[in-house]
Parts: C-alpha cells; sequence; structure tokens
C-alpha cells in the first residue's frame, strides 16, 4: 500500500532533541507542548519526507539502512514498528493512502 505524507510537517533536531511542528496547526505551542520525538521517530520522518511517497517496506528497507548493526534489532520489531508508527500518523492525519 502507497502511503503520503503531508506538507508542512517540520522535523528539527537541536542539540538531540528531536520534534515536529506541524505549520498548518496554528496552536502548535498550546499547554507548552510540542510534538517531541524520540530518534527513531525522527528518522522515519525524515525519511518519509525524502520518499514523500512510500510504503511500509521503503521506510523499513531505508530505516535499517541508517541502524547500528551492533544493536541487533530483530527485523520484525523493526517492520512491526514501522507499521505502527504509520498509524499513528495517520490517526494524526499526517500520513495518508
Amino acid at each position: 500500500m502507497n502511503f503520503t505524507i503531508r506538507d508542512g510537517l517540520v522535523c528539527r533536531n537541536i542539540a538531540g532533541i528531536y520534534f515536529v511542528i506541524d505549520i498548518y496547526d496554528k496552536h502548535f505551542y498550546r499547554n507548552k507542548e510540542v510534538n517531541n520525538l524520540n530518534q527513531i521517530a525522527y528518522e522515519l520522518l525524515m525519511i518519509m519526507n525524502e520518499q514523500k511517497t512510500f510504503t511500509a517496506e521503503s521506510v523499513t528497507d531505508a530505516l535499517i539502512l541508517k541502524l547500528d548493526p551492533n544493536e541487533n534489532i530483530p527485523q520484525e520489531q523493526i517492520i512491526m514498528d514501522v507499521q505502527d508508527f504509520i498509524k499513528f500518523l495517520m490517526e494524526k492525519k499526517w500520513v495518508y493512502v
């Protein structure tokens, strides 16, 4: 299945603090909260932004190339995590089919 990431999502890494701002959400600062990310979520969003239209498999393959091979993360776990992250982004309406 092909997915597309919505325009207007700005990812930043400032001194190891990862976050994304939806420039179309005029109230991204409400409650003094931003959308904090961990490093893997940041990498996934960056991959999706680069590919624009992607599949879970294409994102998984690109992520695996960026991971440290010494971490020994099972590929099945990576696949499940990517699929869960795409579902989460669809719920936020940042990714669509």
